[in-house]
């Protein structure tokens, strides 16, 4: 991939698109820069054939006044499988559209849901951001008994939509697991594959509350999972 940097005025500070004909921006990075709008990448011309596409990229750590990742004042923008995160912006740190067609499905807002949810990346104006990237959290079993061992998954291999995706993106980063009582080991496990996975160790006596509660964390994005410690059976 490509990393883009540039200063911090107008529009754009990693690329303003303002052709006549499409852009595509494919698996590349765009961190540290900075605008008044668009940090990231802005779209800002009205030309028919003009449609800005981005996949696969990572678009983080920029500034704007508005739209600290992606903006859109005019012309098409299609962005997806991408990770937005980490941008700021005093409107719209993820997206701001003031015109123009954002259509930004399947991306990961730095959390696990949609822009404008708690942690996640904020946007402004109209734009389509619905299935999104998802993360989720399963376990070979959820009903343990004491000291017994599972192996927890965490994926990115579905949409929100529960639909299959490719978002190579998320690999590399890395996924912290925690449990409420018992064990996690390792508890930091870089993504591969669109998955990381660890050994979750149950407690050795009755924990209170029961289900323990076993999470995955990527960004500020948390996944739960409830996992049911049983006694032993007592002497006949």
């Amino acid at each position: 991939g490509n990393t883009a940097t540039a200063g911090p005025t107008g529009r754009g500070g990693g690329i303003a698109d303002g052709a006549n004909t499409p852009m595509a921006i494919t698996s590349c990075i765009f961190s540290g820069n900075a605008s008044d709008e668009g940090g990231g990448i802005a779209t800002i011309n009205s030309f028919a054939g003009q449609l800005t596409t981005i996949t696969g990229c990572t678009i983080s750590s920029n500034t704007a006044t508005t739209g600290g990742g992606l903006f859109i004042s005019s012309g098409s923008m299609n962005a997806s499988l991408s990770r937005i995160a980490g941008n700021t912006a005093t409107s719209g740190s993820g997206i701001a559209q003031t015109g123009g067609t954002a259509l930004v499905e399947n991306n990961w807002w730095g959390c696990d849901g949609f822009p404008n949810a708690a942690g996640c990346q904020t946007g402004n104006g109209a734009f389509d951001a619905d299935p999104r990237l998802n993360l989720r959290l399963t376990a070979g079993s959820t009903m343990l008994g004491f000291n017994a061992t599972t192996t927890l998954t965490a994926s990115f291999a579905t949409n929100s939509n529960n639909v299959a995706v490719n978002p190579v993106v998320m690999n590399g980063l890395t996924v912290t697991f925690a449990t409420s009582a018992g064990s996690v080991s390792p508890a930091m496990v870089p993504i591969a594959a669109l998955q990381s996975q660890t050994t979750f160790t149950a407690p050795s006596s009755c924990p209170s509350p029961n289900p323990v509660l076993a999470s995955a964390t990527v960004d500020t994005g948390t996944q739960t999972l409830g996992i049911t410690i049983q006694e032993p059976p007592g002497p006949i």
